[in-house]
């Protein structure tokens, strides 16, 4: 609803990634004739931000004056990369404090006996939210932004690897059409796969293509008529 000029909301962000994230999945699914759930995409979707959270350069907070405050990588820190919330933030919802906000007892370096260290972790568990939100301050619900021109280069890297995936899954299909039909009947030549399997096909991807198959049945390069087998 509202922007600044050169960053990326991070809800938004998750929200283009989980698009290809589904079209991913969606493609590996029929290579692998696997079913693909709900889970499986958001489990997909969290590995591929948290690896761009943690790339990225900066990372920044709209206040509510509208003006951009920069944060340190340790407002992305992550839990379990398979997961969208954070310690601090939740990918999905973008928002400073949006996060599971869990505390240890390693954050308060507690020494003393086993009962000492219960009743203070007791403690630690009853004040964990006042102390986590006295932390984040006025900053506390505040969208969480990245570079806009870094989001946009790293949509495109995403882009790229899907239809790369594609392509590959798509080619081996029409090698293994070649091959089916050899093995149906060796006589087939490779004009006849030409006009009648990759009629449409360009020529430099249709050759690539019949030297894939022509590795798994050698019998397609063989010069000269050939007999169909009995």
């Amino acid at each position: 609803m509202f922007y600044v000029d050169g960053w990326t909301p991070l809800s938004t962000m998750t929200s283009e990634v989980y698009r290809l994230a589904r079209q991913r999945l969606g493609e590996r699914s029929k290579r692998d004739k696997s079913t693909v759930g709900l889970s499986d995409i958001a489990s997909e979707c969290a590995m591929l931000m948290w690896q761009i959270c943690d790339d990225s350069d900066q990372r920044g907070v709209l206040t509510a004056s509208g003006k951009v405050v920069y944060a340190t990588p340790r407002l992305l820190s992550w839990l379990d990369p398979a997961e969208y919330e954070g310690l601090h933030v939740d990918l999905a919802v973008g928002t400073v404090g949006s996060g599971k906000k869990s505390l240890s007892l390693e954050h308060f370096r507690i020494k003393g006996s086993l009962r000492q260290m219960a009743t203070m972790g007791a403690m630690v568990r009853s004040k964990a939210g006042a102390i986590i939100e006295s932390d984040y301050g006025r900053f506390k619900g505040q969208p969480v932004l990245l570079p806009e021109s870094y989001c946009a280069r790293e949509l495109e890297k995403l882009g790229k690897q899907n239809l790369e995936d594609k392509r590959t899954y798509s080619d081996s299909e029409k090698v293994n059409a070649i091959v089916d039909a050899f093995d149906q009947d060796p006589r087939i030549t490779k004009a006849w796969v030409k006009e009648c399997l990759m009629t449409d096909e360009k020529v430099i991807v249709f050759e690539t293509i019949w030297k894939q198959a022509a590795e798994r049945r050698p019998g397609l390069s063989k010069p000269g008529p050939r007999s169909r087998r009995s």
